[in-house]
């Protein structure tokens, strides 16, 4: 039984003693505690995404992964842990470090499904503007439109192909989706 005891009381210490606690949200700021047994400290996160005033000690690692610590470096935290905890998604500039801190082909395709619903927002923000915008001709601008969605998943198909039945092949078609809907988004905003 003693056993037992030390080792829930081990897990316990574990699991409580490196935490991320939300101390306040206010307007457009949450203000966030990182801790573990015997120091912490404060960050603030704005809704933005952006990490405002802090007393936690701020390090870049080699992957240009921003990294939050306590004093003595005893607890640390990624900006885009703190993020998540928060409920933010993570920034656009995040999307690389997604990629670089990726483990498997899995975790690389969640990377490439986040950014691709950003990029996929980006587009169509772009796009109801253009349709809005008095020197665009709106029948053509449709029209090129569902002839690029057509042109993109035959793009996409047939750079995956070239893995067809590996493991790559739906990372290949993820990241191919990624790009292309980036370039269309980036094209569509020229049109506004």
């Amino acid at each position: 039984m003693k056993k037992i005891y030390s080792f829930f009381v081990l897990i316990s210490s574990f699991l409580y003693s490196n935490s991320i606690l939300i101390e306040s949200i206010n307007n457009d700021v949450a203000q966030v505690r990182i801790s573990g047994k015997s120091e912490s400290c404060s960050v603030t996160i704005k809704s933005t995404g952006a990490v405002g005033q802090t007393n936690c000690v701020k390090i870049t690692n080699s992957k240009k992964v921003k990294i939050l610590c306590t004093k003595r470096k005893k607890v640390c935290k990624t900006e885009d842990e703190i993020r998540e905890f928060v409920g933010m998604k993570p920034s656009a500039s995040n999307y690389k470090t997604c990629l670089n801190n990726a483990i498997s082909d899995y975790d690389m395709r969640v990377c490439n499904g986040k950014e691709l619903e950003r990029q996929d927002k980006r587009l169509n923000k772009y796009y109801k503007q253009a349709m809005k915008s008095e020197s665009n001709n709106k029948v053509r601008l449709k029209k090129a439109q569902r002839a690029w969605m057509k042109y993109r998943d035959s793009k996409c198909e047939a750079e995956a192909s070239l893995m067809e039945g590996g493991t790559g092949e739906m990372l290949l078609m993820s990241g191919c989706l990624v790009d292309t809907t980036r370039l269309r988004a980036d094209e569509l905003k020229t049109m506004i």
